[in-house]
């Protein structure tokens, strides 16, 4: 599972897509039925209904919002139309239950918003909170005293780990230990056993290879998930509050979020941070 899906995304801003409404012939206004759904003039929608529109309108066809309070729209033609106000004239109520639908959703940006928070996440705690398989390769000089190597990142098993000489030998389970003890998973380390026959022999060219589950957690903790949650709600409501220094781009290394950053966050993510962070 993710950090968090759009579906917990778009429950928790309250998110809603559509609504039904009734329409007015003396005003050409419609009239919503849920508060919770914010529409801005120029917002590109479609209609449908259980029975007939009312007349001037008509389905499979794209309207324009004109805003007039909170839960009364018109509907114009084109752009330029909502913009200026004009609305399109209504000449009677139709019959059934008539649903407006916006025609383009925000889930590009919703997903946007996912995508810089786990980047945030990740980059703030030097961790990865959902694991996945993969083999890493060491360079034998990263080994200590012949008998430990460092990881660079969190591992959680380890299936298959070899001493990449001309032989690529395997070093087979009962000669390691995955450190620390008592504190992993994950592990940081690599530590032979005494009694073992191996070393990392670093005077032979080669690598040793670790093959396992790498990362902090199998699935991310449901305190990351609500940092996840909390953080890409926040960055997704900057569209309507004209804050642009939120700037992600992670592949660069350049994460930059807004100073005002969610205290819930910062919480979440210092338990994860080393003291040196």
């Amino acid at each position: 599972m993710p950090y968090c899906t759009l579906a917990e995304l778009k429950a928790y801003l309250g998110t809603r897509n559509s609504d039904t409404f009734t329409a007015s012939a003396t005003t050409d206004a419609l009239t919503l039925t849920n508060p919770r759904i914010t529409w801005t003039t120029g917002d590109e929608v479609v209609l449908t209904t259980t029975g007939t529109l009312p007349a001037g309108l008509a389905v499979s066809t794209t309207y324009y919002v004109i805003v007039v309070t909170d839960l009364t729209i018109k509907l114009a033609a084109t752009s330029s139309s909502a913009t200026a106000g004009t609305a399109i004239d209504i000449t009677t109520v139709g019959t059934g239950t008539h649903t407006i639908t916006r025609a383009a959703t925000d889930e590009d940006l919703l997903q946007d918003a996912i995508d810089d928070a786990v980047s945030y996440i990740e980059s703030q705690t030097g961790k990865t909170f959902e694991a996945s398989a993969s083999t890493t390769r060491y360079y034998r000089q990263d080994a200590v005293d012949y008998l430990t190597l460092y990881l660079d990142k969190d591992l959680l098993t380890c299936t298959k780990l070899v001493e990449g000489d001309a032989d690529n030998t395997e070093i087979t389970t009962g000669n390691y230990w995955l450190l620390p003890r008592n504190e992993g998973p994950p592990y940081r380390r690599i530590e032979l056993k005494a009694d073992s026959d191996y070393s990392f022999d670093w005077e032979t060219d080669g690598e040793i290879e670790v093959t396992g589950t790498w990362g902090f957690s199998t699935t991310a903790p449901n305190d990351i998930r609500r940092a996840a949650l909390v953080l890409a709600a926040y960055l997704y409501r900057q569209k309507d509050s004209q804050v642009w220094d939120v700037v992600a781009v992670p592949e660069a290394g350049i994460i930059t979020v807004p100073q005002g950053i969610p205290a819930t966050v910062k919480r979440i993510i210092g338990k994860y941070q080393s003291p040196m962070e």
